[in-house]
């Protein structure tokens, strides 16, 4: 769309190929490429153009690295915002490596975002919903904003089912909150507590084993999600549930009655165990832990790469 805007009277069509096209836009996956921003473009400046990277991401950075030297520009979300240049072609002469040397650029609208009133598209198919969310995604993609990586935060998802009856049969895996040990979930794992750790620890690596099996088992059926599994899954969250309850307290307390530290040094004591515990279970593996501070939220990257 972007190209036969700028080219006045040219209409491009999408398809795919058994052989190497001689002409055309031709997009490329290659699986040895190890950065997973990187993208190689090749044109003879007449016939072609070859984008070629690992995954989606690569492409999306390679393709709008080249616009961008083109002359297109995204300064906000939306067509208004854009800048199209007056082309006479699609193909410029070009043998390079687009690359960047940070590896984390993702940002995320994290309950900044809501669908405008009169934003009836239903689709929810892109990063963020409807046409309004759809616009920002292609204003992050388009300006090189997504990274080599992504990493996760808050799991919300191991509070639940084996985990949850747990610790609810065991109060002293939980942190004494306000004087309470009993489990709910935004409960926290005791960092006193040896067997509590240990729990946590192993339900994260279960869920990443359990999640990775099933797409590398069916790689026809998640052809998309195991191509671009190691920028987008790839990436363990260990942080604990949204709005964590921290031990703070050791009123009442059976368990162990000493004094908690600091929220933030529990948060990296038991960061620390979890990602020390499953270094020899997922290798080549970036931890990504995000904490949430009061009014803002701070990201933290501690790398356990092997």
């Amino acid at each position: 769309m972007l190209l036969q805007r700028a080219i006045p009277g040219t209409k491009f069509i999408t398809q795919s190929y058994n052989s190497l096209p001689l002409s055309g836009v031709i997009f490329i996956y290659d699986t040895t490429i190890t950065d997973y921003q990187a993208c190689k473009v090749q044109s003879d400046g007449v016939n072609y153009i070859k984008f070629t990277a690992a995954g989606d991401n690569g492409l999306h950075f390679g393709i709008y690295q080249y616009l961008h030297q083109q002359g297109f520009r995204f300064y906000q979300p939306g067509t208004i915002w854009e800048v199209t240049p007056a082309l006479a072609s699609a193909y410029k002469k070009a043998d390079t490596i687009y690359s960047c040397s940070y590896k984390y650029k993702t940002w995320f609208i994290s309950g900044g975002h809501n669908r405008w009133a009169m934003d009836k598209d239903p689709i929810g198919w892109d990063t963020y919903f409807g046409d309004n969310g759809h616009n920002w995604a292609l204003y992050q993609r388009r300006n090189g904003m997504m990274g080599s990586s992504t990493f996760s935060g808050h799991r919300d998802d191991i509070m639940r089912g084996d985990y949850l009856a747990t610790i609810q049969n065991n109060p002293c895996y939980v942190a004494n909150y306000n004087g309470s040990r009993e489990a709910n979930s935004r409960s926290v794992p005791d960092i006193f507590n040896i067997a509590a750790k240990e729990l946590w620890a192993n339900a994260i690596d279960q869920k990443y084993s359990q999640y990775k099996n099933n797409i590398f088992n069916n790689k026809t059926l998640y052809t998309d999600i195991y191509r671009n599994f190691r920028y987008n899954y790839d990436n363990v969250g260990i942080e604990v549930p949204d709005g964590s309850q921290w031990g703070n307290s050791k009123e009442n307390d059976v368990c162990n009655p000493v004094d908690y530290p600091k929220e933030s040094d529990q948060h990296f004591v038991l960061a620390n165990f979890t990602a020390q515990k499953n270094i020899g279970k997922i290798s080549n593996q970036t931890f990504a832990i995000v904490r949430l501070f009061r009014t803002c939220r701070c990201t933290i990257f501690i790398n356990y790469d092997q």
